[in-house]
Parts: C-alpha cells; structure tokens; sequence
C-alpha cells in the first residue's frame, strides 16, 4: 500500500516537473515555469511549487519560450518594440500619481514602461540610484524621530545621576537628528523626482511625435514646379 502511494507521488512530481513551459533566455540559462502573461516589453511567470508569487523578466533577454503543449514562441524583442512605441500614449500626472489610458499605473510599471526606450534609460537609471538611497536614508531618519519620541512619552520620569532632564539631553538630539536625516534625504530624494519626471517628459515628448507623424501632408515647391508629399 505504501509502496504504491510513493509511487503515485513520483508519477505526480514526475507530470509537474515535465508540463511546465521553459523560457530560454540569450545567454542559454532555462526558466522551467508556467508562463502567465506576457506583454510588449516583459514575460511573467510562475515558478513551480510557488505558484501564487509572479515573476518577471524583460524581453530583451529572452531568446524563446518552449510551451508544454509543445508550441515555441521565438521572442522578437526589436519587432515587439517597435510595435509598442508606434502606439503608445502619453503619460499624464495627476498630483502624485501617474496615468496612461485613464489606468494609473503602479511604480514598478511606469519604470516597465519608461526603461524600455533607450532615450529614457540613463534618467530611470539615475531615479533608481537616487531613489533607492533617499529611501533607505529617510527610513533611517524616521526610526530616530519615533524612537526619540517614544522614549518622551512612554519614559519621561528618567534621570541622569546630576538630576539633569533626559528629555533634554537625550530625546531632543534623537528627535532632532532624526529631522536632520529625513532632510538630508531630500538631496536624495529631489533629483530622484526631477529625473522621473524628465524621463516621462521625454517619452510623452516621442509618443506626441509619434501620433503627429503617423499621418502627415507637406506642400513642396522646386523650380520643376509644385506638389504634395504625403507621409504615412
């Protein structure tokens, strides 16, 4: 009885380690998963045995897809671009918050969207770099601002052995280097804004042009006379 349980149980992982599609990337790595979604610019998935976390990974990197049902899909990436930025909409702010086709899109998707284009790479690259340090940096400061304060509230009856104030010695320099940090982290945090907001500036800026040039009239004269060029 044992014996057939534990086979049955082999002939299951057996089944789900061999139905499961592979993504084969450029540099010859294989993804053995099950191929969720896949948009112009990246392809998710789910690993086995981890079936509710989603993965991504750009197009760019992936050279096929091997389904289970035996079906192979050769990834295009260039082509898929192309196709991508010849209908792409601008990106509006609203306050905070950044919209495209009245959908508003999380961070980790318009950085999906932004890094795409190359003309808007090096300034993601620079948001990331800024932004990750102002993060990590004004975390820091808030944990000093409701440490000190805490210390206030919850313990203010302690005392230094010359009976001077802990609140003055100790909680105000915690509190106020806190402040200080959480500052600091602007310079940080400030040139993370301006180049996501430069990076959307410069794609909104293509797919204008990208609109306006899809169908365009030029009158033209030379001295063997007159005409029309039509671009479509």
């Amino acid at each position: 009885m044992n014996k057939g349980i534990l086979l049955f149980y082999l002939i299951m992982l057996v089944n789900l380690v061999s139905g499961q599609d592979i993504i084969i990337k450029k540099n010859g790595d294989e993804i053995k998963c099950y191929v969720s979604e896949i948009t112009f610019t990246a392809i998710k998935y789910q690993l086995p045995f981890r079936t509710g976390v989603t993965n991504k990974i750009l197009k760019k990197d992936v050279s096929i897809i091997k389904y289970e049902n035996g079906k192979i899909d050769t990834i295009n990436y260039t082509s898929d671009l192309n196709r991508y930025q010849n209908i792409r909409t601008q990106i509006i702010k609203k306050g905070d918050n950044f919209y495209q086709n009245d959908k508003k899109l999380s961070l980790s998707e318009l950085k999906e969207i932004l890094v795409t284009d190359s003309a808007t790479e090096y300034n993601m690259q620079n948001f990331e770099t800024y932004h990750n340090f102002g993060n990590i940096i004004s975390v820091a400061g808030i944990f000093f601002l409701v440490y000190g304060g805490c210390d206030a509230i919850f313990f203010p009856q302690k005392f230094f052995d010359n009976k001077e104030s802990k609140f003055l010695y100790t909680d105000i320099p915690i509190i106020f280097g806190g402040a200080a940090v959480c500052v600091f982290s602007l310079v940080f945090l400030i040139p993370a804004n301006t180049n996501l907001n430069k990076a959307v500036s410069i794609y909104n800026s293509k797919a204008q042009n990208t609109a306006t040039s899809a169908f365009k009239i030029d009158f033209v004269i030379n001295p063997a006379g007159f005409g029309l060029i039509m671009k479509f």
